[in-house]
Order: structure tokens, then C-alpha cells, then sequence
């Protein structure tokens, strides 16, 4: 299992040494870039997020704030599609294979509006998978608000070949279940983990051991699945303050 942390995109372009705290032969290996800000991916010099990256086992965060995928507006739906097919894109010129992406349901509709946005979720998921493939990338879909698995189980009853990232703060502070019950249920699914920690009522996106969520329980479940890829979602300020106790945590869990 490789160990990642997260990046904004727009923090790498500035930063002239991003990663200079990630410590050879430590436990983090690598980086997910945070495309956050979709007109970044206009503004940048490939060569140099190539230079500043090197040697780095490298995943990405598609766009997600404000992106609708399904809505019932044309216009938004067309700019967000867009705007996941450019995160692609990205990710095919540097080389990054898996890319998450959020559903964007809003778990708020009722019965009929809920399955209308569904209706048009299913087929854009479809055509967002078809255009990575071509390009050599999986999306991994991430659970983000849902509060139960009825919105997963649809997923994979419609399209068995589906790929999970399971985020252990959504499901802390958002869901009824826990990180080891959707481990449980989904399995080998589950290929893709996010790693921070809160106290049940906010996504604070806190290092490890600084909330309620028991990582060496989840931990102990991981064989049930085939997670290659297990990222930090925290600052690097963050990390460094709190490094000792995450690789007290976690040193013993590359595999």
C-alpha cells in the first residue's frame, strides 16, 4: 500500500519545493493533486508540475465544488462535465491513473427528484468512465454525504465494474455506518482509502488520533479489499506537527 497526502494544485504551481517534508524512505510516498480550481489547469507550465512531482507515486482529486453532473439545468451539467473531462485530461498528460471523483448526489431529495437526478447520473457516469479509459485512468467514486448504502447498491447493481474510495471522515460524520462497514460490504470494490479524522460533527479533516475514528480497526479490515492507495487528507502543516503520532499509527500498515 502506498501512503499519499494530499496537494492543492494551485499550492504545487506556487510552492517552488512542495514536498520538501515528505522524507526519504518515510512513510508517505507520494501525492493526490487537489484540482479544486479547475482554471489552474489553464494556467500551468506541465514541465515544471512534472519537475516539482518527480520520483512521486501520483493520484488526483477531480473537481468537485459546485459540480452537478445530473442537474436538471443543461448548462450545468454540460460545464461540469466539462470541467471532470479537463481534470482527465490533466491526468493523462502527467501520467496519473486514478483519479476520485464525487457523485455530487444531494442525499436531500426526495423520492421523484431523486430519481430523476438518478436518471441522468447513470448514463453521465457511463460517458465520464468511457472518456477516462481512453485516456488510461480509472475514476474511483468516493462516498461523500450519503447516510446509507442504497445510493452505492444502485451503483453496482447498474455498473458491477464501479471502483470505491472510501473516506473514513465522510462516513465519521455524515453516514450511519462506519469505515469497517462499507469496507465489509464492498470489498475488493474498494481500491482507493482517504484518511483523515473528526469527532463526528464536522468534516475538519483533522490528523489522525486527533478525533474518534479507530484507524487500527479499519486497518485491521483492509485485507478484505484491494487498496492500493491510502491518502492524507490533511495540510502538510498539519502532518509535520503530528507526524510522530501518524507514523505510530500507521508504520506497521505498508504492505
Amino acid at each position: 500500500m502506498n501512503f499519499l497526502i494530499t496537494r492543492k494544485l494551485g499550492d504545487i504551481i506556487s510552492d517552488n519545493n512542495p514536498f520538501d517534508f515528505i522524507e526519504e524512505n518515510g512513510l508517505i510516498t507520494g501525492a493526490e493533486i487537489m484540482l479544486s480550481k479547475p482554471e489552474l489547469m489553464d494556467e500551468i507550465d506541465l514541465c515544471e508540475i512534472k519537475r516539482k512531482c518527480q520520483g512521486l507515486k501520483l493520484t488526483a482529486h477531480l473537481p468537485f465544488y459546485d459540480l452537478n453532473i445530473a442537474s436538471i439545468d443543461p448548462f450545468i451539467r454540460s460545464y461540469s462535465m466539462n470541467v471532470m473531462i479537463k481534470g482527465l485530461v490533466f491526468c493523462e498528460k502527467l501520467g496519473i491513473r486514478s483519479a476520485v471523483a464525487h457523485s455530487g448526489f444531494n442525499v436531500k431529495l426526495a423520492g421523484k427528484a431523486a430519481a430523476k437526478w438518478k436518471d441522468k447520473f447513470f448514463p453521465q457516469k457511463r460517458l465520464l468512465e468511457v472518456e477516462a479509459k481512453k485516456r488510461g485512468v480509472n475514476i474511483i467514486w468516493e462516498n461523500t454525504y450519503e447516510n446509507n448504502f442504497e445510493f452505492f447498491d444502485e451503483i453496482l447493481k447498474g455498473s458491477p465494474d464501479t471502483l470505491f474510495c472510501l473516506d473514513s471522515g465522510h462516513c465519521k460524520c455524515f453516514a450511519d455506518f462506519s469505515p469497517v462497514e462499507f469496507l465489509d460490504r464492498y470489498q475488493e470494490k474498494v481500491v482507493h482509502l482517504h484518511i483523515h479524522d473528526n469527532n463526528g460533527k464536522e468534516d475538519s479533516h483533522l490528523s489522525p488520533g486527533l478525533g474518534s475514528i479507530d484507524f487500527s480497526e479499519l486497518f485491521n479490515e483492509i485485507g478484505k479489499s484491494k487498496i492500493e492507495n491510502a491518502v492524507f487528507e490533511i495540510e502538510p502543516e498539519m502532518y509535520m506537527e503530528n507526524k510522530d503520532n501518524i507514523s505510530e499509527i500507521f508504520k506497521t500498515r505498508k504492505k
